[in-house]
């Protein structure tokens, strides 16, 4: 599963905004000295003044308006505070410096809220219907400037084990840009030119709900994590977890087979359906999905995998399988779930002659002098199946040398079988210390 991502790269935002006001003036003036808490509390009480003016009005008209213009001049110079004591953390930050991260996620919620504020005050008819936007120019830049933020402060919570405010930060980081100061064109614009880390972002929402077991809020946003097609197999996880850990088996083999189709990478969830389907031995919808899938991509070997499986399982016919699997080998020479399983097509059609009373005296403890030729018959019939069957499971130990316990145990039977002692052994020793690991 994958971790969280940091975003490369920080700027520095730039503060600048035109001031007429009283309270504007002193704060101004405050500004100047340094002095952010004064500037604060002297444009908080005058946004406080006009709202309790406005509150006296409404008393003699219910339809009065706030003086819109006024509230729209002190957030937005309110943001200028805030955003003074936002940088520079965020330029420590961006030099990889040790900064506050409280502080960068404090200041940067105040600032945004008092932009937002600014922009929304802004447009807000007058008592004519009529809106003049004299900040619309900074408050679009200033928010501009700070899309990338929210980002950062997601991954400054997660990093401080705050996984439900890291959450918080990354939604607000998607959802910035979706402003109603930014037109829809510029809201596209803004996703299609960081598509991958706001599809990164959503895929992070998920997976720190997924880290900690909340499934309902996992799956809630799910969907909006699998833009990013390098994000979709473990997207797919989550989401069949989730509904699996909710006891909802249904939506569960739906997500199966919606991974199926879509995840590239796609051998562990047809090989959890196949096992599914075999323990309802429901082979009609497997073969269903399998055939569509071929339809849909016949040049998928996944699709043709799938089929084999199906055949191998839950039919029991191990032509018909190795029909299907050479034709996932034919387009991926090695595929090793394929090589593997047409490995076990010819072991397993060794047990069913057996089971069904085909081999008379190859698996008896001795025979007669009589019965030497039909035993060595047999017998030379069961060994072809294996030899038939290694040069599948050696290619599957080629492509994987590491994973023993994946071909090992062919391996071994069919070098058994046919009479290699030495490499029987040699892989029962690596079998032996794999599982010891």
């Amino acid at each position: 599963m994958k971790k969280l991502i940091m975003m490369a790269g920080m700027a520095l935002c730039g503060l600048t905004a035109g001031a007429q006001s009283v309270p504007v003036l002193k704060a101004q003036e405050k500004l100047a000295k340094q002095d952010f808490a004064a500037a604060e509390q002297i444009l908080i009480e005058g946004i406080d003044d006009v709202n309790a003016k406005w509150e006296k009005k409404k008393l003699k008209d219910p339809a009065a308006l706030p003086d819109t213009k006024k509230l729209a001049e002190l957030h937005n110079k309110l943001g200028e505070v805030y955003g003074l004591q936002f940088n520079p953390e965020l330029m420590k930050a961006a030099q990889g410096q040790p900064l506050d991260t409280a502080k960068f996620c404090t200041m940067l919620d105040k600032t945004v809220e008092s932009y937002s504020k600014s922009a929304e005050y802004d447009f807000t008819p007058d008592a004519k219907g009529k809106a003049k936007p004299r900040f619309e120019a900074n408050n679009r830049k200033m928010l501009g400037s700070m899309l990338d933020y929210y980002y950062y402060s997601g991954v400054f919570k997660n990093q401080n084990g705050d996984t439900k405010g890291s959450c918080e930060e990354f939604k607000k980081f998607i959802n910035l840009r979706k402003s109603p100061i930014f037109s829809e064109a510029q809201q596209d614009s803004i996703y299609q030119a960081k598509k991958k880390i706001y599809d990164q972002a959503a895929f992070n929402v998920s997976l720190l709900y997924y880290q900690s077991k909340d499934w309902d809020n996992a799956l809630a946003s799910i969907d909006d994590a699998m833009g990013d097609p390098a994000n979709l197999k473990d997207a797919y996880i989550i989401k069949q977890q989730a509904y699996l850990e909710k006891g909802d088996t249904a939506a569960w083999v739906k997500t199966l087979e919606e991974a199926v189709e879509r995840v590239e990478d796609n051998t562990n969830y047809m090989e959890q359906l196949i096992y599914y389907y075999t323990q309802k031995n429901d082979a009609a919808s497997a073969n269903a999905l399998a055939d569509g899938l071929i339809a849909k991509t016949p040049e998928s070997k996944s699709a043709w995998y799938m089929k084999g499986c199906t055949k191998l399982n839950l039919e029991n016919d191990y032509m018909g399988a190795r029909e299907y699997f050479q034709k996932a080998i034919d387009i991926d020479p090695a595929y090793p779930e394929a090589n593997l399983n047409m490995a076990y097509c010819f072991m397993n059609e060794v047990r069913k002659n057996r089971d069904e009373g085909k081999y008379k005296y190859a698996f008896r403890s001795s025979y007669t002098s009589k019965e030497k030729d039909a035993y060595m018959k047999e017998l030379h019939e069961i060994q072809d199946y294996y030899r038939k069957a290694m040069p599948y499971a050696e290619k599957v130990r080629e492509a994987k040398p590491d994973n023993v316990k994946l071909w090992g145990p062919a391996l071994s039977m069919i070098y058994a079988n046919l009479s290699m002692d030495d490499k029987a052994k040699e892989v029962d020793n690596l079998i032996s210390a794999a599982n010891k690991q």
